[in-house]
């Protein structure tokens, strides 16, 4: 569902046909291959997976990739495991949302 509604606003013939994608330090490869995990799939975690397992420059395609989905999907459809797991998880949530009052107000 989500791949035929984002077809009518990005122009796919923008990235390639071939699979697996390119992987490499080239920002366009490394944006295709976000774009492509996004678009592929249907959830936070299947798109991070995705771009963790097209292997190549992995954590860059995967921080793009889950930045999209997060904006996509929304915060709560990231794992509370995968969140509680990160090394000082509550510093972090509490500087986002400092961060946060301080854009809005």
């Amino acid at each position: 569902m989500i791949f035929l509604l984002y077809t009518q606003i990005i122009d796919l013939s923008l990235f390639s046909n071939k699979f697996p994608l390119t992987s490499s330090t080239n920002i366009k490869d490394t944006f295709e291959a976000a774009i492509w995990c996004l678009l592929k799939t249907n959830s936070y975690s299947t798109c991070v997976l995705q771009a963790v397992n097209l292997g190549g420059d992995t954590d860059t395609i995967a921080a793009i990739a889950g930045g999209l989905a997060e904006i996509l999907y929304g915060f709560d459809a990231i794992h509370n495991k995968w969140i509680s797991s990160l090394i000082k998880h509550k510093y972090i949530d509490s500087m986002c949302l400092a961060a946060a009052q301080n854009w809005y107000n």
